[in-house]
């Protein structure tokens, strides 16, 4: 009895680790086809003609997911710039931008996207998945761009003031392992800082320069107590 009992026991634990690995190894196999970051981020695109576009495009690409809206003014004044560095060559060199409105209607949306030309793709008007990702990002304030590597990774939370401080460099900045990101603060105490060190260095320039001509006066009055 003991003997079948213990042979009972072992039968049920290696049923229970049969059970456990077969879950496990099912756990593996999701993860390994687990969809693309861009797929499960986005369920559809449009264009800017508002055609819908196939999200495979993101392929490989760094990506700028940009929040904005026609009423905010904040976002009124950054979307020409971005438009700009986007159209300066970003836009050719695997970056894409994907724009999600907060917009309070599609037509709102719509005329935004259209006076302001803005070539890049976006999440189409009311779909759900916009809401997911301003809850997933923790979005609290627009304009916001988010930029994402190539691998799904996020580079910057709040790449903004890389458009509006680098222009065209940004891009290279993201693409760059040392890249940190900066806010509106770090970029105006780094301002001050090259202000400062410019101004020691050229104070030191005008001290060298006083220092030099009143070395030379006092070769010239010597030479004369000489004479």
């Amino acid at each position: 009895m003991i003997g079948k009992s213990v042979s009972s026991v072992l039968a049920g634990i290696v049923l229970v680790c049969g059970v456990a690995a077969a879950s496990l190894h099912g756990e593996e196999t999701a993860a390994g086809t687990q969809k693309p970051w861009y797929e499960e981020s986005f369920a559809k695109l449009t264009n800017a003609t508002g055609e819908e576009v196939p999200v495979s495009q993101l392929k490989d690409k760094i990506v700028g997911v940009y929040f904005s809206a026609s009423w905010c003014p904040p976002c009124r004044g950054f979307t020409p710039q971005l438009v700009k560095f986007y159209n300066q060559g970003a836009g050719k060199e695997n970056f894409e931008i994907v724009f999600v409105s907060s917009d309070k209607t599609a037509d709102d949306m719509k005329n935004y996207m259209k006076k302001d030309s803005m070539p890049w793709k976006a999440i189409p008007f009311g779909d759900a998945s916009a809401g997911v990702l301003k809850r997933k990002l923790g979005i609290r304030g627009i304009p916001t761009l988010v930029i994402y590597g190539s691998d799904g990774k996020i580079i910057s939370r709040n790449a903004r003031w890389d458009v509006v401080m680098l222009g065209p460099k940004a891009l290279e900045a993201w693409k760059s392992p040392n890249y940190k990101a900066k806010t509106y603060q770090d970029y105006r105490k780094s301002i001050a800082g090259k202000k400062t060190r410019k101004s020691a260095k050229s104070s030191s320039k005008s001290k060298s320069k006083k220092s030099k001509s009143k070395s030379k006066d006092k070769e010239k009055d010597n030479g004369r107590n000489e004479e």
